[in-house]
């Protein structure tokens, strides 16, 4: 399955700037390795709108700048050089000059983002429970307030749909309030809270958006 859209990404209605949950390829990781949720991760503060192609899987010549993007926002405390991903459980935002402004991973029955996730996530992270949703492996984008994020996630949302699943799914630090107010804005409500992701994370809370 192939999809491949220009949208124009204006202003989103997502606050702040610290990040919006996240996940890792192992278990239902939701979760940001450093300051919470990663999936939404935002650098600068431009808001002027500006189109960018959507595509997944992610085209292989941008596989490696989506993995920097998405490995500097989200990499353990001891970071090593981004791991590899996969082009096929990933949404990248291109922009108009050719950079990657945007990447979203999913994870599914098969696995999750990275393609070989880090040994501290295999050892520590405390995946939440299953699911048949899709589950959102975290979101960055390069600007805040393009838009960027919520064309990623409606991107996702057409994946879940032709995959036949039922609704997508994030797990977010309660801490996160950035990352709370984004899916809160994009549709997603609160279903559950627990002790999941890293033992330093904290409250978790389970987000859902049905499809």
């Amino acid at each position: 399955m192939n999809i491949s859209r220009t949208v124009r990404a204006g202003p989103s209605s997502a606050r702040g700037c610290r990040g919006a949950g996240r996940g890792s390829g192992v278990g239902d990781m939701g979760l940001s390795f450093r300051t919470g949720s990663r999936h939404l991760r935002c650098m600068t503060r431009n808001r002027k709108a500006r189109p960018v192609q959507i595509a997944t899987p992610i085209p292989d010549r941008h596989l490696a700048g989506a993995a920097r993007l998405w490995w500097g926002a989200f990499a353990p405390p001891l970071r090593g050089p981004s791991p590899p991903i996969r082009a096929s459980h990933g949404i990248a935002a291109i922009g108009p000059g050719g950079s990657v402004a945007g990447v979203a991973g999913f994870r599914d029955h098969e696995g999750g983002l990275l393609s070989r996730p880090p040994v501290l996530a295999r050892l520590l992270f405390r995946p939440a429970p299953p699911t048949g949703d899709l589950v959102i492996d975290g979101i960055v984008v390069d600007r805040l307030r393009h838009g960027t994020g919520r064309a990623l996630l409606d991107a996702a949302a057409r994946v879940a749909r032709r995959a036949g699943r039922p609704a997508l799914r994030a797990e977010v630090e309660l801490r996160n309030r950035p990352a709370m107010a984004f899916y809160a804005a994009t549709g997603f409500a609160e279903i559950g809270r627990g002790d999941f992701g890293w033992p330093w994370s904290g409250p978790v809370a389970i987000l859902r958006r049905p499809l």
